[in-house]
């Protein structure tokens, strides 16, 4: 349940922990990373200083992710074979 952070010359430290299960990351253009947690149906937001806390609830098993250039977040749920669609608030609509 952790993010790791690596540095060119190979150290790696842990960045972050998470809620259960991190899988897919994307980030945004101030320097948050927001993951999928497979194992609670969550996405995680992590600011730059490591600080994670739940950003949105989504649908089953939530698997891979993408941002567009509004900062909405697209989920895609794998045991639901759906989307979800999260904005840059929070708040979550299955598409």
């Amino acid at each position: 349940n952790t993010i790791s952070k690596i540095t060119p010359d190979g150290t790696s430290t842990i960045f972050a922990t998470t809620g259960q299960t991190p899988y897919a990351l994307v980030n945004d253009g101030s320097g948050n990373i927001y993951t999928t947690n497979r194992g609670d149906n969550t996405i995680s937001k992590i600011t730059p200083d490591g600080t994670s806390t739940i950003f949105a609830t989504t649908g089953s098993n939530p698997y891979d992710l993408t941002m567009d250039p509004s900062g909405n977040i697209y989920v895609v749920n794998s045991s639901e074979n759906s989307v979800s669609k999260i904005t840059p608030s929070g708040s979550s609509t299955l598409l």
